[in-house]
């Protein structure tokens, strides 16, 4: 995804580099089909840390219709946090900063198709103050 996109929140832009029927494949192994789904995944992101960002990719490359990102995303838990079983966690007012690879498929349109995100979860967790 462009950065410019998320960290500007330019919503309406996502389908210039996604494809409307996107996998979004999570190193659970969790799956989300469509960019209707993604796009509420991104803003649920942005509902917990308003202030949550991109900060860089600082490596990239790709080979075909293959590519491959590393950055980091910082923000701050600052407003509640839905889990995935409905419950409500509190902010805790603590600042992330997360290593993230995403691999992407990209089709012959030239939008993302299949998206694998990966990134430290416990780190993630550890920072925000919800796990030791």
């Amino acid at each position: 995804m462009d950065l410019g996109v998320f960290n500007r929140r330019e919503w309406t832009r996502l389908s210039d580099s996604h494809s409307e029927d996107i996998v979004v494949t999570f190193d659970d192994g969790t799956e989300t089909r469509g960019l209707a789904r993604h796009l509420e995944d991104l803003k649920g992101l942005v509902a917990f840390a308003p202030d949550v960002q991109v900060l860089e990719h600082s490596v990239r490359f790709g080979n075909g219709p293959w590519t491959t990102v590393m950055g980091e995303l910082g923000g701050t838990f600052t407003k509640p946090l839905r889990s995935p079983g409905g419950q409500t966690i509190a902010p805790t007012g603590k600042h992330f900063h997360v290593p993230m690879v995403t691999v992407a498929h990209w089709n012959p349109a030239g939008r993302m198709d299949h998206e694998w995100v990966f990134s430290d979860d416990l780190l993630f967790r550890q920072q925000l103050g919800l796990s030791k």
